[in-house]
C-alpha cells in the first residue's frame, strides 16, 4: 500500500498521522511514517517510481513493492495500519528484474523472519525511518538496487550526448513508462506542489505548461484521482 504524499512535511495526510522528511540519499526521494487512524481507501498517486512500503498489521510486519505507476491506485487500509514508505527517484530500478514487469504492480514480497524479507534470494532486515540511507546503500552493495544515471540526467533537463530513441530504451527498460508519460506526470506533480502556492488554479495549469486548466484537471484525476480544487481542499484540512 504504498502511499503518495505532498512535499510539506505534513503531520497527517487523510486518514493518516505521522511524519515525513527528504532524503540526501541520491537514490531516495522522501520517507513517509504513519498510522491510519480508522479504515479507508487511500488514492496511490502515479509516481513513475519504485516505493518499498512496510505494512505492519496486527503485529506482523510485510514489505510491500510497488513498482512505477502509471495512474492513480486506488488501495485499501485499516484502522491501526503502521506504513513506512521509502519514495526512490525515478531512474531508480531493479537490476534482477525488467522495468516493463514492474510497471504497475502491488505485491508483498515473502517474510524470511519475523525482522527480515526475501528481496532476490536474499534475506534483508525490514527498514525504519531513520535507517532508510543506510538499508539503501546495503541494498546497491549487494546489487538489489541500481541507478539509470543517463536517465536521472535527462529527467533533470541537463545536457546529455544520447538520441531521443536511446533515452526511450532507458525510460522503458527501467520503469516500463515512456519518457513522454514519465514527463505527464512529473507536470502534474509539479502543479500538485504548487496547489499550496498563492496563485490560481488556473495560473498553476499556465505556468507549469498546461494550455488550459481543463488538461489540468484531466490530468489530475488520471494521474492523482482527484481534481485540482479536490486535492487543494484536501491539502488545506490537513496540512
Amino acid at each position: 500500500m504504498p502511499l503518495s504524499f505532498q512535499p510539506a512535511s505534513l503531520s497527517s495526510w487523510g486518514a493518516f498521522k505521522g511524519r515525513r522528511r527528504k532524503s540526501d540519499s541520491p537514490c531516495v526521494e522522501s520517507v513517509w511514517e504513519g498510522t491510519a487512524q480508522r479504515s479507508g481507501v487511500h488514492f496511490t498517486a502515479a509516481d513513475a517510481t519504485i516505493d518499498f512500503a512496510c505494512l505492519k498489521r496486527d503485529g506482523v510486519t510485510h514489505l510491500l513493492l510497488s513498482g512505477p505507476t502509471s495512474k492513480v491506485r486506488v488501495e485499501q487500509f485499516e484502522e491501526g495500519d503502521e506504513v513506512l514508505t521509502i519514495r526512490f527517484r525515478t531512474g531508480i530500478y531493479l537490476p534482477f528484474m525488467a522495468g516493463p514487469k514492474l510497471t504497475d504492480i502491488n505485491t508483498i514480497l515473502p517474510n524470511a523472519s519475523s525482522k527480515h524479507f526475501w528481496l532476490h534470494y536474499s534475506s534483508i532486515a525490514f527498514p525504519n525511518f531513520d535507517n532508510v540511507e543506510a538499508f539503501t546503500e546495503h541494498l546497491i552493495a549487494a546489487n538489489l538496487l541500481s541507478r539509470n544515471i543517463p536517465l536521472e540526467t535527462a529527467l533533470q533537463n541537463k545536457s546529455l550526448y544520447a538520441s531521443v530513441r536511446t533515452m526511450q530504451r532507458h525510460s522503458l527498460a527501467t520503469t516500463g513508462l515512456t519518457m513522454s508519460r514519465i514527463r505527464q506526470i512529473k507536470r502534474a506533480e509539479q502543479a500538485r506542489n504548487l496547489l499550496a502556492s498563492n496563485s490560481s488554479l488556473t495560473q498553476v495549469a499556465y505556468d507549469v505548461g498546461y494550455s488550459n486548466p481543463g488538461h489540468m484537471t484531466n490530468a489530475f484525476k488520471y494521474f492523482f484521482g482527484r481534481t485540482p480544487s479536490a486535492l487543494y481542499k484536501l491539502m488545506q484540512q490537513d496540512g
